[in-house]
């Protein structure tokens, strides 16, 4: 049985070399400037999409997490988004496929569903799902987590800054000023 670090290495080695090679049949067919250029265009727009994606995950991360959801689909989404833009970057036509690949909504959604599934089964992350009831009241107010099969399940805390509110200047609390 081979080991996932050699497959990973070999596929390290072996992608750039492929990639090449097929820059050579690519040029030869439509010429080295024809090429050049659509290495260029193809760098150019996985460049817009990169700083595209990077805002856009944040800000739907944010609007999940407004509305009570876990942001991390969001995340991976984006990040799903990020990993096409760094393939159309990267010089090559398979590269280039592959990112292209990436743009579309059911192959996206298929590849974040895969990579959470994944994530979570080597225990990377988690996520705690919670329900839309309100303890209090207010847009900051808690929120009941959902009852996981078992009955508990892991927490993950955190602290957090409200964005939307002004925000004063902490005052110090030691008793010698």
């Amino acid at each position: 049985m081979v080991s996932m670090r050699l497959v990973s290495l070999l596929l390290l080695i072996a992608f750039p070399l492929i990639e090449i090679a097929m820059l050579i049949i690519v040029g030869r067919r439509i010429g080295v400037l024809a090429t050049v250029a659509l290495v260029m265009l193809t760098a150019v727009a996985g460049l817009l999409l990169l700083r595209r994606q990077g805002v856009g995950m944040l800000t739907r991360a944010a609007a999940a997490a407004r509305q009570g959801e876990p942001p991390a689909a969001a995340a991976l989404d984006g990040l799903v988004g990020v990993m096409a833009a760094v393939l159309l970057i990267t010089p090559g036509p398979i590269a280039d496929v592959l990112g292209v690949l990436l743009l579309i909504p059911p192959v996206r959604s298929f590849v974040a569903r895969n990579m959470a599934r994944r994530l979570a089964e080597e225990g990377v992350f988690s996520v705690r799902v919670y329900q839309g009831r309100r303890r209090g009241g207010g847009p900051a107010a808690e929120r009941t987590p959902a009852p996981d099969a078992n009955g508990d399940g892991p927490v993950i805390e955190g602290e957090f800054r409200r964005l939307d509110e002004t925000t004063a200047r902490p005052t110090r609390s030691n008793g010698g000023q």
